[in-house]
């Protein structure tokens, strides 16, 4: 059996704990409503001197920002897009018939999607006649281009461990 003096320590350390946790955090003031103002404006019918209201009024305060968290800017490489100045669709054929064996010789693939790309990193994925859509996950300049991984599925750990936010997200890995 436990001691009274053991339970009501237990007690008092969880009573502690629960004052403290319930404690934490920043309180911050909020926006004031805008109670007061018409959205239509002041009476068509009020003199000028109706209109204008008292130096103390509260509807005629400058209101405060109703906007309290900061703007969103899109993070570097979040995204994938369309290259612009970078490999095309020939450069990551190109560099899929150099590094692997998925192409047979005389086959154009036709390019689905992309390339689409974020930093130095390319997905595409493109139709070859015969098979199931082949994706491609390619890093590099377009006069260096390598290919990462190519296949049905390229969410592989050097993939969704290295590759920048908008090509896993391309690639569908997240």
């Amino acid at each position: 059996m436990t001691e009274p003096r053991t339970l009501a320590a237990v007690a008092l350390l969880t009573a502690a704990i629960v004052v403290t946790a319930t404690g934490c955090g920043r309180v911050e003031r909020l926006p004031l409503p805008h109670a007061g103002r018409s959205a239509v404006g002041p009476r068509a019918s009020a003199s000028p001197s109706e209109a204008s209201a008292e130096p103390n009024d509260p509807s005629t305060a400058t209101p405060e920002p109703t906007d309290l968290l900061p703007t969103a800017t899109a993070l570097p490489d979040a995204t994938a897009s369309p290259c612009s100045g970078g490999p095309g669709a020939d450069r990551v054929i190109a560099a899929l018939r150099r590094d692997r064996n998925l192409l047979p010789s005389g086959v154009t693939p036709k390019i689905v999607t992309g390339p689409l790309c974020a930093s130095s990193w390319q997905y595409t994925v493109m139709n070859v006649p015969g098979r199931e859509s082949l994706q491609v996950v390619t890093h590099g300049s377009a006069d260096a281009l390598t290919v990462v991984t190519a296949g049905t599925y390229v969410c592989i750990p050097e993939v969704v461990g290295a590759a920048p936010a908008g090509i896993v997200s391309a690639a569908h890995c997240r």
